[in-house]
């Protein structure tokens, strides 16, 4: 029996609860529906289906759960780059860069412009290397070129630049 379509018809149940349970029953009643507990009871029972069912509150929990693994996603792509980074900064300065790889070696001449900037008592020119060096400006500019590109060189100073080896200080040789 309906009594209209947009009407629900109601049941009475007769159920036993914990005095506990009861207790915590009307405190909720009393607190969310003006002391109604047949009320409160009917909205646990369909928010607990609605739960159970995986409806709109379920979806959230799953959307939730795939935001938090892409979060441990970027999270460890973060932890692996600066693990690589803490490498770096940690390699002995005769190790050479991760950055070159095997096939593409440094020029001829880059070992020996490292090894000259080293002893040098401040920065050196263009001139200056191919000077000590005995090699054309020719193949000190390019090899001067991609140990900048690696890091391994930086340039200071007016033009024409005077080359020092990275991470240098600037006041320890002038």
């Amino acid at each position: 029996m309906t009594r209209r379509d947009s009407e629900p018809i109601f049941k009475r149940r007769k159920f036993t609860i914990t005095e506990s349970l009861d207790t915590a029953l009307e405190e909720l009643a009393d607190q969310n529906y003006q002391g109604n507990v047949s009320l409160c009871i009917r909205a646990a029972i369909e928010d607990h289906k609605e739960t159970l069912e995986g409806t709109e509150s379920g979806l959230l929990t799953k959307q939730l759960a795939r935001r938090v693994d892409e979060l441990v996603s970027r999270q460890d792509r973060v932890l692996d780059s600066l693990s690589t980074i803490e490498e770096i900064i940690e390699r002995p300065e005769n190790q050479a860069s991760p950055s070159v790889s095997r096939s593409e070696q440094l020029p001829e001449n880059a070992a020996r412009i490292l090894k000259t900037l080293e002893t040098a008592e401040s920065g050196l020119r263009i001139d200056d290397l191919t000077d000590r060096l005995d090699v054309p400006s020719s193949q000190v500019q390019p090899a001067i070129g991609k140990l900048i590109d690696y890091g391994f060189v930086t340039a200071r100073g007016k033009t024409p630049s005077r080359y020092h080896l990275a991470g240098e200080a600037e006041d320890r040789r002038s």
